[in-house]
């Protein structure tokens, strides 16, 4: 498992993306500011 966190000026959203295929999620608590998950197989 690995913990990423970032910021994109760009990204204005708020709240979580689930990404099966690549096994990521993202989650933004601050608009520009959230923490990428990924774990492998």
């Amino acid at each position: 498992m690995r913990v990423v966190p970032f910021f994109r000026w760009y990204d204005l959203w708020v709240g979580a993306f689930v990404d099966r295929k690549n096994r990521v999620v993202y989650v933004c608590p601050l608009p520009m500011v959230g923490v990428k998950i990924s774990w492998g197989k």
